[in-house]
């Protein structure tokens, strides 16, 4: 039987770290921070906040890039340039 190892990539304090998702492209891990309504990302060994503010359970990756964010009030479209922008309320 192979053993598996579990390792902690980011010790952050989350309340709830959830929702991982891994983008292929940009080489970063996002995840979100539910009850703190915090979206954050790991890329280089870095942690960052991306986004505070919404609250979001839910991350997928955008076919152009950025990210869309699912939650309670609705679905965003999340990118660099314009923030978080509301799709559906």
């Amino acid at each position: 039987m192979k053993e598996n190892r579990v390792e902690i990539v980011v010790d952050g304090g989350d309340r709830c770290g959830e929702g991982p998702i891994w983008d292929f492209r940009a080489r970063k891990l996002s995840w979100t921070d539910i009850p703190r309504d915090v979206v954050y990302e790991l890329s280089e060994g870095e942690r960052r906040a991306v986004h505070r503010g919404t609250n979001v359970s839910t991350i997928a990756l955008g076919r152009e890039g950025g990210l869309f964010f699912g939650g309670a009030g609705g679905l965003w479209r999340w990118s660099e340039k314009k923030g978080c922008e509301l799709i559906v309320a």
